[in-house]
């Protein structure tokens, strides 16, 4: 594996070296990058505007000096969801970001996880109740092949593709609105009781 340069970026490429050898030398070499699908994320004005505004914001919660219990476990929880950009599997992604959602989401080790993230994650990023049922239910079928996966070692496949990228467009909304509204909560028990409150308000 080896970080390829594009276009003034950094991109994680994989990547296969090769070597003609005579008498114990390197006669000649060559490298190719591997055939890959790559996920495709059309980004437009409004989005790269979000991107910046999150950033600069992120910025600011890393340098603060003295952070709230909510903006460690924010912190620790986006962690977990950079680490899904390190690795090339979408099915280790999948498993990184789930990590990363329920250790902000959830109040505690016994609580239901599945209905519990969907349901939070989708009174987070959306106001509409058509749009939320259906993040309720990305939710739901992003659990599963993840079950899939774990427990039986399917990989993403072309039929479950779309589900898992709006399970990252779902993911990428929310955590975006977590860093915009990093100083509000001191708690992250603070945080999923207003998400609650919303959700029970009608």
């Amino acid at each position: 594996m080896s970080q390829e340069f594009r276009n003034g970026g950094k991109e994680n490429l994989q990547t296969t070296e090769y070597f003609l050898v005579c008498n114990d030398e390197i006669k000649n070499s060559s490298k190719k990058i591997e055939n890959q699908s790559s996920l495709i994320w059309k980004i437009d004005k409004t989005q790269i505007g979000h991107m910046k505004n999150a950033i600069s914001i992120f910025d600011k919660l890393i340098l603060l000096y003295k952070k709230t219990e909510y903006q460690q476990y924010l912190l620790k929880s986006l962690s977990y969801y950079s680490k899904s950009s390190l690795v090339r599997s979408y099915s280790d992604k999948l498993v990184y970001i789930l990590v990363a959602l329920e250790s902000i989401l959830l109040k505690n080790i016994s609580e239901p996880i599945q209905q519990n993230i969907g349901e939070r994650v989708a009174f987070t990023i959306s106001n509409s109740g058509e749009e939320r049922k259906k993040i309720v239910q990305n939710f739901k079928d992003i659990y599963e092949i993840r079950s899939k996966y774990i427990h039986h070692g399917y990989e993403i496949s072309s039929e479950n593709f779309e589900i898992f990228q709006q399970f990252l467009r779902n993911s990428w909304e929310f955590f975006r609105i977590l860093i915009m509204n990093y100083d509000y909560f001191n708690t992250k028990l603070d945080m999923i009781e207003k998400i609650e409150e919303r959700k029970f308000s009608g």
